[in-house]
């Protein structure tokens, strides 16, 4: 029954439109819609609208969360983010850092989760030859998502297993 609004940027470039990060919190919204019940999203759109008004320069996420009038937010610090292990593989690598911020009560941190070394896939690599890099960016920033998505709901660890080999199949 929450109003929420889903920001996260990256360590080397803040927040971007059309960036890794913004394609993350875009499917991190979703998720959320799809598995918390009762949850009120604030649109990736709202975000960008607020933060090209304000000038938004600066990690600032309380700042931002008063101005798009949210009661929670979930802040996503991009660490790192690397698609290729050498020149002729993709493997997906990512650190994250997510935060929720309690607007009600002046910003205070409810959760404090570093997801270190997220890898997709687990095992080995897809061949840069077989698919496009634009397809492996959505297919690893789907498991992002779904990795950050899942502090705030229950799932099943082997259904884990199950969506990477499905996504592999995507691919």
């Amino acid at each position: 029954g929450k109003r929420i609004a889903v920001i996260c940027v990256s360590e080397s470039v803040g927040y971007v439109p059309g960036s890794p990060a913004e394609h993350l919190a875009r499917k991190v919204e979703l998720q959320l819609k799809q598995h918390v019940r009762k949850v009120k999203t604030i649109s990736q759109d709202k975000v960008i609208d607020w933060i090209d008004q304000h000038d938004w320069d600066s990690v600032d996420f309380r700042e931002a969360g008063k101005g798009l009038d949210a009661e929670l937010v979930v802040a996503i610090q991009m660490a790192s983010f690397r698609l290729h292990d050498g020149q002729t593989l993709f493997r997906g690598r990512a650190d994250l850092r997510v935060q929720v911020l309690d607007m009600e009560n002046g910003g205070d941190v409810l959760l404090d989760e570093n997801l270190f070394d997220i890898m997709f896939p687990k095992n080995g690599g897809q061949s840069t030859a077989s698919t496009t890099e634009g397809r492996f960016r959505n297919a690893f920033t789907d498991v992002l998502a779904h990795r950050v998505a899942r502090l705030f709901y229950d799932y099943e660890f082997d259904r884990e297993i199950a969506d990477e080999a499905r996504l592999m199949g995507q691919l």
